[in-house]
This record gives C-alpha cells, sequence and structure tokens, in this order.
C-alpha cells in the first residue's frame, strides 16, 4: 500500500529528520499523482515514526520543470529541508508497469552544513537544456561549473543508445575540454536499472548522491526528460572549503 511505502521510506530516513527536526522544518513534494490523500496518508506516518507534526510545513507535487524547482530550492530559508518523494509501484499513481520500479526519499536544503556534512553530497545547479542544444550548453555548463571537468563518471539516463553516443561525442570535442585532462566512466544505467523513464530521474539522482557519499568521488548525470536532457553535477561535501 502506499502507506506502507511512505511509511518504509521515512523510516529509512528516521535518524537524520530527528536530528534535523532539532533546528529545521519541512516541506514535502511529491514527484507522482496528484491526489490530495497522499499528504494525509504521508503526515500520518510522519507522526506513526516519532517526528513532530508542528514542523511539517507544506505538502505539494511536483510543480514546473527540474531546473526551475532546483532553483527555488536555493531561495529557500535556510532551516528548511525540502523531502523529494519518488516512487513508480503499483501502490501509487501514475504507475507504469513496463518500466523498472523504485522508490526514493532524498532530503535537501540549500545550506550543506544544515544537513550534516559528513556524509553528504552538494547538489550544483541544475542545467537542463533542449537536447538540440546539448553541445552549446555543456560548453556553459563547463563555464559556469568548472567542477564539471572533476567528475569521475557519468551518469546517462533513460537515453536510447544514439543519444548516448551523441552527447558523448560533444564531451569528447575539445572546445568542451581544452587541455585539461579529464579522466572519467561513463555508464549507461538503461542497462543496469532497467527500462527507465523520465520519472526515473530521481532514481538516478538519488544513486548518484549515494555513489559521491560513499565514494567521495564527483559525479555528473544527464538524464532525458521530455524534450530536454537535464545535467546535474553532484560533488563530496568537502569540510574545508563548504563550511
Amino acid at each position: 500500500s502506499e502507506e506502507q511505502l511512505l511509511y518504509e521510506l521515512l523510516a529509512s530516513v528516521r535518524v537524520k529528520l530527528k536530528e534535523l527536526a532539532k533546528t529545521c522544518i519541512f516541506d514535502v513534494i511529491f514527484t507522482y499523482g496528484n491526489s490530495h490523500a497522499t499528504f494525509s496518508i504521508f503526515k500520518e506516518c510522519w507522526v506513526a515514526i516519532g517526528l513532530p507534526e508542528n514542523k511539517m510545513k507544506n505538502c505539494s507535487y511536483l510543480n514546473g520543470n527540474f531546473e526551475q524547482e532546483f532553483d527555488r530550492l536555493l531561495s529557500e530559508a535556510e532551516n528548511k529541508v525540502v523531502i523529494f518523494i519518488s516512487a513508480n509501484v503499483e501502490s501509487v499513481a501514475g504507475y507504469s508497469p513496463e518500466l523498472t520500479e523504485f522508490a526514493s526519499i532524498v532530503l535537501m536544503n540549500s545550506q550543506v552544513d544544515r544537513v550534516g556534512c559528513v556524509n553528504s553530497g552538494v547538489v550544483l545547479r541544475t542545467m537542463a537544456s533542449g537536447k538540440e542544444y546539448i553541445d552549446q550548453e555543456l560548453i556553459l555548463m563547463k563555464t559556469y561549473q568548472p567542477e564539471m571537468l572533476q567528475t569521475s563518471k557519468i551518469f546517462f539516463s533513460n537515453m536510447h543508445m544514439d543519444e548516448i553516443l551523441n552527447v558523448s561525442g560533444v564531451l569528447r570535442e575539445s572546445e568542451l575540454t581544452d587541455d585539461s585532462k579529464w579522466v572519467y566512466e561513463t555508464q549507461n544505467l538503461n542497462l543496469v536499472l532497467g527500462k527507465l523513464g523520465d520519472e526515473h530521474f530521481w532514481l538516478v539522482f538519488t544513486l548518484a548522491l549515494s555513489f559521491t557519499e560513499k565514494t567521495k568521488e564527483a559525479v555528473m548525470m544527464i538524464a532525458a526528460v521530455g524534450n530536454e536532457y537535464v545535467c546535474n553535477v553532484i560533488k563530496a561535501f568537502d569540510n574545508n572549503r563548504e563550511l
């Protein structure tokens, strides 16, 4: 059931949520469904695992594109943590049985030290590009996010092989890499995770965060979402630089 799903997701991060609840308030954003019944179920689960009801402020559904959502997150109050919940399982609205099943929960805050820096990933500003403009946008991304050239892996999600080959070619172009020695591995997550769709952006985003937290290596993800490619660079928290 959806209730069991939400309970298990919250329980998986209960310790962190209780720690954050001492100083933070929370919003939750669902990337699936559109029924307000989900909000009531979530609040019941929130209280059931021992979290203070007055700390949960707003429940909503994903509104706008990914780039806009991440930009909005950057403008949130320092003491607000946004919880993103995503799922493609039989018990939730919008279930696509032909696609890989998953459920994920991500805690995000505009101030990295607020979330507990030791095991946190730092997400740089999201870049969304029309597929036909990806070559120009990646050059801009390199200019404004030079950390892109420090990534050790690139995860491709929900992309056909010809798309991956095209974007890989763009990444190899001399105009993008200049004289830097950017050494990275690519991974087609469709081959690892099964059939992916737009909604699996959040699964891959969660996996990228987990990879960075465990290996302390920076990673780049490029996911096809509708007619766009959504690109994120995620790096490990550096206690000497981020605080």
